[in-house]
């Protein structure tokens, strides 16, 4: 084999399997440095969500999270891009509270 063709085929990273998203709009409200505001969840997994909102947010900010349900979360911006943010929480979201 060739130096080129090995170090390629060494560089090969397996597929990380993603935690199932419930795609579903649901309003709730984040407090953050910026302060609170509203924001319009697009998708969630039990560990995570990806929300549109109206400030900027900073990837490793800390944010609370207020949902309709009362359920109240940590979680920390993973990303900011153009409105959207995703973030992970630091606890399980109870997907089965928010759906009923």
């Amino acid at each position: 084999m060739s130096d080129r063709v090995e170090a390629a085929s060494s560089r090969f990273v397996a597929p990380v399997e993603r935690e199932k998203r419930l795609w579903k709009p649901i309003a709730a409200r984040i407090f953050g440095k910026n302060g609170d505001q509203q924001i319009l969840i697009r998708n969630l997994s039990v560990n995570g969500l990806q929300a549109t909102c109206e400030s900027a947010l900073t990837p490793g900010e800390t944010l609370t999270v207020t949902f309709l349900d009362g359920q109240i979360l940590e979680c920390e911006v993973r990303w900011f891009r153009s409105g959207m943010f995703g973030a992970r929480t630091n606890k399980s979201i109870d997907l089965k509270s928010l759906l009923s």
